[in-house]
C-alpha cells in the first residue's frame, strides 16, 4: 500500500529499496566520488529522515544505527544527508565497499574488506521506523533540536573532523531556515540561522573550499541586522586572502573596522594581507627580471 501526503509520516516502518547508480561529487567532503541509489521509474532520489532508526544488514550481520547520530559510518552519513525519500515506498540501497572503509563498527569492517576483495558491492536492506518532519514540530522543539545538532557539530568541529561538523550544522540550519516562522523565537531563531552560516564558513576554511565560505558570510551580511558581524567579514576576509583577491579582503576589513575599531583581530588581518601582497609584489619582480635576463 502507498501511502502519500501528511499521512505518510504516521507509518511506523516501511522498507526502502533503490535501483541504479549514478557518481556524484562529496560536497561536505574530500570531493570524493560518492554513489547515489536512484528510484527505478522515477529518477528521483530519497530523504532518509534524521533520527531514523535505520536496521542494516550486510551479508548475514544485522545492525542497528540511529540516523545522524554519529554512529553510521561517515561515507553512508554523507550518502543518506543526499538522499530523498517517501514513507510507503519500496526499494534497494547499493553502496560501493571502497566508500566504507571509515566504518566505526568492527562487525561492517569485516564485511566490507570480504566485500571489496570479492569485488562485489555491499547491499543494504534497510528498515526506517516513524519520524516526525520539522513543519510537524512545535517551535520550543526545533530549537532545542537545532541547539543541539550545532552543539554536536562545535564538538565535530574541536576533535578536527570538519566535513562531520558541516553535516551537523545543515542539520541544525534545516530546523532554523525561515527565522520568521517562529514568533516571539524569531530572535533566538536567527541566532541559530547565524551560527549556523558562521560554523559552516569555518568549516569551509578549514577544508580550503573558500568560495563556499564566502557565499556563507554574504548570506550573514545580507541578512536583516548582521550587515556589521564581525565573524562573517573576518571570514569572508580570511577567504579572500587564500584566494589572492588582495583588494576585496581589504575592503572587507575596513569595513569591519568601521565598526569594531580596536580588533586586534581585524589589525592582524590587515597585516597579513599587507605581507602576503608585498611577498607576491617581490615575487612577480623577481620572476619579470628572469624573463627579462633569459632575453638579453
Amino acid at each position: 500500500m502507498e501511502v502519500k501526503g501528511r499521512q505518510a509520516w504516521k507509518v511506523k516502518e516501511f522498507h526502502v529499496s533503490l535501483h541504479g547508480w549514478h557518481s556524484v561529487v562529496d560536497l561536505l567532503g574530500d570531493r570524493t566520488a560518492v554513489m547515489i541509489a536512484y528510484w527505478q521509474h522515477e529518477g528521483q532520489t530519497f530523504l532518509i529522515p534524521d533520527g531514523s532508526r535505520v536496521t542494516v544488514k550486510v551479508g548475514d550481520k544485522l545492525l542497528d544505527f540511529i540516523a545522524g547520530n554519529g554512529e553510521i559510518p561517515r561515507a553512508v552519513e554523507s550518502l543518506l544527508c543526499r538522499t530523498r525519500m517517501r514513507y510507503g515506498q519500496e526499494c534497494e540501497l547499493k553502496v560501493a565497499p571502497h566508500l566504507l572503509t571509515d566504518a566505526r563498527v568492527e562487525e561492517i569492517e569485516n564485511v566490507m574488506r570480504e566485500e571489496e576483495e570479492d569485488g562485489r558491492r555491499v547491499t543494504f536492506n534497510m528498515t526506517f521506523l516513524n519520524h516526525t518532519p520539522p513543519y510537524l514540530l512545535g517551535t520550543e522543539e526545533r530549537l532545542r533540536v537545532a541547539n543541539s545538532r550545532k552543539l554536536k557539530g562545535n564538538e565535530m568541529f574541536t576533535a578536527g573532523d570538519f566535513v562531520s561538523a558541516l553535516i551537523w550544522y545543515d542539520k541544525a540550519f534545516s530546523m532554523v531556515s525561515s527565522p520568521k516562522s517562529f514568533g516571539e523565537e524569531e530572535d533566538e531563531a536567527r541566532q541559530v540561522w547565524v551560527a549556523c552560516h558562521l560554523n559552516r564558513a569555518a568549516c569551509h576554511l578549514k577544508e580550503k573550499r573558500y568560495q563556499d565560505t564566502i557565499a556563507d558570510c554574504e548570506r550573514v551580511l545580507e541578512f536583516e541586522g548582521e550587515k556589521k558581524n564581525l565573524k562573517a567579514h573576518l571570514r569572508l576576509a580570511e577567504a579572500e586572502l587564500e584566494l589572492r583577491n588582495y583588494d576585496r579582503a581589504e575592503m572587507m576589513l575596513l569595513e569591519a573596522q568601521l565598526a569594531h575599531s580596536d580588533n586586534a583581530a581585524i589589525k592582524r588581518l590587515q597585516g597579513l594581507v599587507r605581507m602576503r601582497r608585498e611577498m607576491d609584489l617581490r615575487d612577480e619582480k623577481k620572476l619579470y627580471g628572469k624573463m627579462l635576463h633569459k632575453d638579453t
